[in-house]
This record gives structure tokens, C-alpha cells and sequence, in this order.
């Protein structure tokens, strides 16, 4: 059986490369993740229930852009392949992704609360 790596929700050692060292500055944009992913991740949840394939690839690529933003990578990848999945109209696939997100987004904000 194949061993299950763990790989890392948020890269914690420093604020991205893209910021230049700006600490401050990624305190600021970890403040607005945690306000405003959470309410995507719900808007997401019901265009996925409302079977919206349009609303769940816009959703997914916000919230690919907010997970990029603070790099997340693990949710970014899985708001990629949510939105990919959407673009193609498989709902039930895109549900699979989402699931991910959830878990992945738990994990992120953990990380992030660690950071405050």
C-alpha cells in the first residue's frame, strides 16, 4: 500500500516571494482570506447544490486566486481541478473537489490562525 505523504495546507516560513519580504502587507491580505473565503466556500457549496455549473467555475477560480494570493497551494489545486471540472459540466466531479477545498481550507486557516 502506498504510503500517504502529508503536504503542507500554507507555506508558514515566510509570506510569498511575490510580496518581497512585506510582512505587514501579508498579515493585511491573511485578514481578508479569512473574512472572505469562508463565504465563498458557502456560495460554492449551494451553486454546487443548485447544480450551477456557470456560479461553481467562477467560485472555484475566486477562490483559486484567494489561495494563490497566500499560497495555499493544496486548495489552489483543488479550486483548479473544481473549476476544470465545472468548464467540462461534471457537477459530480467538481463535488468531489469541493470536498477537498473544505478540508484543505480547515487547514489553511489553522495554519493561518497559528501565524496572527
Amino acid at each position: 500500500m502506498p504510503k500517504h505523504t502529508h503536504k503542507k495546507s500554507l507555506n508558514e516560513a515566510a509570506c510569498p516571494a511575490w510580496l518581497e519580504g512585506d510582512n505587514k502587507l501579508f498579515k493585511g491580505i491573511m485578514a481578508v482570506f479569512i473574512r472572505n473565503v469562508p463565504p465563498l466556500m458557502d456560495r460554492l457549496k449551494d451553486a454546487l447544490e443548485a447544480n450551477d455549473a456557470v456560479q461553481v467555475k467562477v467560485l472555484s477560480h475566486s477562490l483559486k486566486g484567494s489561495a494563490s494570493m497566500i499560497g495555499a497551494h493544496p486548495l489552489r489545486d483543488a479550486a483548479f481541478r473544481a473549476e476544470s471540472a465545472a468548464i467540462e459540466g461534471d457537477l459530480e466531479k467538481a463535488r468531489g473537489f469541493y470536498c477537498e477545498m473544505k478540508a484543505e481550507l480547515e487547514n489553511v486557516l489553522a495554519a493561518l490562525n497559528r501565524t496572527k
